[in-house]
Order: C-alpha cells, then sequence, then structure tokens
C-alpha cells in the first residue's frame, strides 16, 4: 500500500510516516525490523512495517468512530489493567518468597503419592546410539563400541563428526529414538527385551544397543519423571504462598480499616 506512489515529503528526513497525529520515524522501523543482508528484503520489510503501522491507525480511528459501546470498552481496559497489575505483584512475591530449593526426599514422597500422574503414553527406554560415515568405520570403534568405552567412544564419534547418544541413565522416548534411526533399523527392534542392532544405510553405520524398556501405561522411573515433579512442587508451593499472602493481606486491611465489610441489611 506505502509503495503506490502516493508519498509526501516531510520536512524531517527521518519521518516516514504520518496519520492521526501519530508519527513514524525510521529509527522506530530499523529497531523494529531488524538487521538483513540483503538490501531488497530490507526494504520489503521496512514497506510491510509501515503498511501495518498505517492499518493499525486506521482500524483504531475507524473503531473509535463507529462503535458506541464505549463503557463496555473501558470495562474491558480496565479489567486488564487491573489483571496486569495483579499478576505483577504476584510475580514479585514469587520471586522474593518462594522457596525454589527441592529436596529430594520431597521428590520422592510426591512420586509415591501421585505416582498414577506419570504413567507412560508410549514407551520409554535406556541406549546407546551412534551414527558415522561409514568410512569412519574401523577395528577400533568396534573394539571401543564392544568395550562400552564410552569417554573414548564419545571422543571417537565427536572427531569422526558423528552423533551419539552415550549416556546409559538417560532414558528416551520410544518416539526420539525413531525419529533419529532409519525405518530399517527402527524396524528390527524389539519392545520386549534389550537387544543390540547395527545398520549400513547411504553410506552411515548406526550402531545401537537397548538397554532396557518400559512399556506404555507402566510407571517410569523416578528419574525420568523428576524435573516434572519439581514443576508439580514449585507449582503447589506457588499456590500456597499466593493463597497464604493474599489472606494475611486481606486480614490486615480489615484491621487497618481500609476496607469494610457490612452485614446484610435485611437480617
Amino acid at each position: 500500500m506505502s509503495c503506490n506512489g502516493l508519498l509526501d515529503k516531510s520536512k524531517d528526513p527521518n519521518l516516514v510516516a504520518e496519520a492521526y497525529g501519530k508519527k513514524l520515524y525510521i529509527q522506530e522501523i530499523v529497531s523494529g525490523i531488524g538487521n538483513f543482508n540483503n538490501p531488497i528484503d530490507s526494504q520489503i520489510a521496512a514497506t510491510r512495517f509501515i503498511d501495518e503501522w498505517l492499518i493499525d491507525l486506521i482500524l483504531f480511528e475507524e473503531a473509535q468512530k463507529k462503535l458506541k459501546d464505549k463503557k463496555r470498552i473501558q470495562k474491558l481496559i480496565q479489567d486488564y489493567e487491573r489483571s496486569l497489575y495483579i499478576s505483577e505483584l504476584e510475580n514479585r512475591i514469587v520471586k522474593n518468597l518462594l522457596d525454589t530449593v527441592v529436596a529430594q526426599e520431597a521428590i520422592d514422597t510426591f512420586y509415591l503419592k501421585h505416582s498414577e500422574d506419570f504413567k507412560l503414553s508410549e514407551p520409554i527406554v535406556r541406549l546407546l546410539l551412534i551414527r558415522l560415515d561409514s568410512v569412519r568405520d574401523s577395528s577400533t570403534l568396534k573394539n571401543l563400541w564392544t568395550t562400552e568405552d564410552l569417554p573414548a567412544l564419545k571422543i571417537y564419534v565427536e572427531k569422526s563428526q558423528g552423533l551419539a547418544f552415550l549416556d546409559p541413565q538417560e532414558w528416551q522416548y520410544i518416539s526420539d529414538l525413531r525419529s533419529i534411526s532409519p525405518e530399517s533399523l527402527f524396524a528390527k527392534i524389539s519392545l520386549n527385551r534389550p537387544g543390540e542392532y547395527a545398520l549400513e544405510q547411504n553410506d552411515q553405520h548406526f550402531y545401537l544397543k537397548v538397554l532396557e524398556i518400559i512399556d506404555q501405561n507402566d510407571l517410569p522411573p523416578m528419574e525420568f519423571v523428576k524435573e516434572r515433579i519439581k514443576l508439580r512442587i514449585l507449582q503447589d508451593r506457588i499456590k500456597a504462598l499466593l493463597k497464604s499472602h493474599k489472606s494475611e493481606l486481606f486480614n490486615e486491611k480489615i484491621q487497618s480499616k481500609e476496607i469494610k465489610i457490612y452485614g446484610n441489611k435485611n437480617n
């Protein structure tokens, strides 16, 4: 729209557009669109920014003219403003007063009490996996893989610019394994027992050891859901903290007579 040739000249070289008493300057466009390596892309982005700035002002002006229920709009604004203030206050209370240290004992207790909440929706596995170009395969690699010399394997794969999952204690969803495995390799995997697999495909070599499998609908190890448990505990603490603070504040304002509650006049 702003490239239609209907351009006015401004005495201010930094002024780009003006509408309904509002002015748009070059500096605002630069900070709004960021940096571009290509001048053409930069011009396109700048033009789009100007157009959107103008159409927003046009719509706002039209809305003010045509929408008659201004009291409802003002109430929505007031409600939104009030909710923002309350939210900021609650954020400050949480930041200043929340105990964020979650002891292992609390995690264990929560897991035992709410274990049914953490049933799996799909199997999880502990595994070792490496993927690298076939030309990087060697007897050294095979020996490291057989002996499970994980530190040396990690160094070898990194130097070969390959991919490695070599933490035997880390659990993965089976869908994550599928996303990084060729379909022909994934099809070989038994979900009933641990196993070892290898595949050479498209000049890449895959080595996989499935160490342990936990089926869906079973309970996962506590370590697998530890971070989720910590988050749940902290969320519960936040709710309790805010409830307590609101109660204390309410009673304080009652005592100071800043608020008053009158009885039912019909009684």
